[in-house]
């Protein structure tokens, strides 16, 4: 028998709610106590959609307290007392000849409140004549070697960072000769977590990192390796009843197998969720050929099956393929050597202010840490250890001492160790915003750079008089986010006036990861004439030189004024080495201009919508996950455009 007691500390976020159906999968259990639930019994009921069929609470005084107790008709509770801190209940289990008594507790935070209710526990204990169990929250600690920091008997918080055990489950004689084997299950985690380290408190970071992925590799091998196998069997067996007279023996044992065999299916299609990183449809609504068939999807669309070489021969050998790979990146990733920056930086003032600089040098606290941790994405694509954000999240009160030590040693003393700086780093550092920009200000949204550019466009459209003629340069930089040079940042950043400590962080950051910039797209509107276009190559060569971004010519663009001459037009191109714009360009994902028609213009969109709802993975889909698909995919594709632009009828 499997009973499962939580602190869940609120169980109205969707992550907790995620975190608790896993648990009840994974490990079955038929009693189900929840502590801190902080919701009333009505949100509860809608929550206990986990093969609970039965109930009993203690709503919460505002938002704080309040317990649940969940059980399965395999086991009878009768709840005899219950308070904001303890349910009393007589359990009958048919595989036990005799009921025995269990206590959920959840002791009270407070010290000054805890003697009254180790009294009503002595109570309990004179007056009980069952075997007992009691289980949950004592908010107390048996010895000094289950409290790590702090003073022996603080009474509050304080400054430090202490770490309790103060989940348990206590049994008496009787109890216990009755459930011999019976045993509190440690997470494989919390053990080998426990194991001491020498050196840094980045190196004991790593070394625990690798020991859990070891020890959870096993765990995982040994609850889920045989699910197939037994999924297999149980169905043969449901074939092998079913076709047999009935009788209410093998009604009962029919019912168990589909039971089994329900929670095996629910634990596919959670691990096929998970690998097919579809995030806006959840498991448990029977759409495991789905995540299937997007993770097979995922895999053909990813898999190269021949590469074309720069001479135009195309190679089909793993091993040829994985040469032309390395080549290309180890040409693309090379530094360029010893540059002059000077002319490139000239034009850069220093614009970080010391109050700035303070607030971006300002010591890390335990709690951003952790506002951090939890905002990474659940299940979204590990980094290269094989961690989700999900493994911090759910085990912090175990990992988070150490992970914030190591993390506060990297800012103390500017240093990181390798293994912990594999990973994709996005740095767009939003307190430095240059006034030219359009992006990352506060007040202004991306639509307004797409109005601009549609009015810009539009004026050269419309301008067919008067002797000036104007242009349009559209510029698409080559492979943006992965040529910039690192020595180039660093210099950048010290002349913008950042502190030396933070550029050394930044530095720190960058060789094992890649810098993403909001570069890739940009429109340069200039006089067209020959003075202006040599003027403009001149500092783009500047730039690419110093920065280490090339442009891509073959893939930008030049959009003239009517009113200029198809001579004009097609020397200014030769001189730039950019092609003329085509009437189909698009800026920032939407036309740059209209044609004839402006719902052809915007056909895209009927596309991208019928291609989401018509494609073959659809069919495998139940109709809740349909319906979940309208209302979460389909319907945020015009999104974008129709926060731009009034879109025609035809198009809507």
């Amino acid at each position: 028998m499997v009973m499962l007691s939580w602190n869940v500390q609120g169980i109205g976020r969707p992550l907790t709610f995620q975190i608790l159906q896993g648990l009840c999968i994974v490990h079955r259990p038929l009693v189900v106590f929840l502590m801190e639930t902080k919701n009333k019994r009505d949100t509860l009921e809608l929550i206990r959609s986990l093969h609970f069929q039965n109930s009993s609470y203690v709503d919460p005084k505002g938002i704080a307290g309040g317990l649940a107790l969940w059980w399965t008709d395999e086991v009878i509770l009768d709840v005899r007392y219950k308070t904001k801190n303890l349910m009393k209940c007589v359990v009958s289990w048919p595989r036990m000849k005799n009921p025995w008594l269990v206590t959920f507790v959840y002791a009270p935070p407070v010290w000054n409140q805890r003697v009254a209710f180790w009294n009503v526990l002595k109570g309990i204990a004179k007056e009980n004549g069952y075997p007992w169990l009691c289980v949950g929250d004592l908010n107390e600690i048996g010895s000094s070697a289950e409290k790590q920091g702090g003073n022996r008997c603080s009474q509050g918080r304080g400054e430090d960072n202490i770490i309790i055990r103060l989940d348990r489950a206590l049994a008496d004689v009787e109890w216990s000769n009755l459930f011999p084997l019976a045993q509190v299950l440690h997470e494989v985690v919390a053990k080998e977590w426990e194991h001491q380290h020498r050196g840094s408190d980045m190196y004991g970071l790593v070394q625990r990192l690798k020991c859990c992925k070891n020890a959870l590799l096993g765990w995982s091998k040994r609850t889920f390796g045989k699910d197939k196998l037994r999924l297999k069997v149980l169905q043969e067996k449901l074939k092998g009843i079913q076709t047999e007279p009935y009788s209410q023996a093998r009604f009962e044992q029919e019912k168990e197998y589909v039971k089994e065999v329900e929670i095996l299916l629910l634990r596919e299609e959670m691990m096929l969720h998970q690998r097919s990183r579809i995030n806006w449809l959840s498991y448990g609504d029977r759409n495991s050929a789905f995540f299937h068939a997007s993770i097979n999807q995922r895999r053909q669309r990813n898999q190269m099956v021949k590469l074309r070489t720069s001479r135009g021969e195309w190679i089909e050998s793993e091993e040829g393929i994985n040469g032309i790979i390395k080549d290309f990146f180890s040409g693309l990733f090379s530094h360029s050597g010893q540059r002059d920056f000077s002319e490139a930086l000239s034009v850069v003032n220093s614009c970080i202010t010391e109050d700035m600089n303070a607030r971006l040098i300002k010591e890390v606290t335990e709690e951003e840490i952790k506002l951090a941790a939890f905002q990474l994405g659940s299940l979204k694509a590990p980094g290269p250890d094989g961690y989700l954000g999900f493994f911090f999240q759910y085990y912090w009160s175990t990992v988070g001492e150490g992970l914030c030590k190591a993390v506060q040693r990297f800012f103390t003393s500017g240093y990181i160790l390798k293994e912990l700086n594999q990973t994709n780093i996005v740095l767009i550092p939003k307190k430095i915003i240059s006034p030219n920009q359009s992006a990352f200000v506060p007040g202004r949204l991306i639509q307004d750079n797409v109005l601009v550019a549609h009015e810009a466009f539009h004026f050269l459209k419309l301008k067919k008089k008067g002797g000036d003629g104007y242009m349009g340069l559209k510029l698409d930089f080559n492979k943006a986010y992965d040529r910039v040079e690192w020595d180039f940042i660093e210099d950048l950043l010290k002349k913008m006036g950042f502190h030396v400590k933070w550029v050394m962080w930044i530095m720190q950051s960058l060789p094992s990861s890649f810098a993403y910039f909001f570069a890739d797209d940009a429109l340069l509107f200039l006089k067209a004439d020959l003075q202006n276009c040599s003027r403009i190559k001149s500092i783009l060569n500047v730039y690419g030189e110093a920065s280490g971004q090339c442009i891509n010519f073959d893939k930008s663009g030049i959009f003239f004024s009517s009113n200029l001459s198809d001579v004009d037009k097609q020397l200014c191109c030769d001189f730039m080495e950019v092609p003329l714009m085509k009437l189909d360009s698009k800026y920032l994902g939407l036309p740059s201009f209209w044609g004839k028609s402006k719902a052809e213009a915007y056909s895209f969109i009927i596309e991208k919508v019928l291609n989401k709802m018509q494609g073959w993975k659809v069919k495998k889909m139940s109709l809740g996950g349909k319906e979940i698909m309208l209302k979460s995919v389909v319907q945020a594709i015009p999104s974008y455009a129709m926060s731009c632009f009034l879109l025609p009828k035809k198009t809507v």
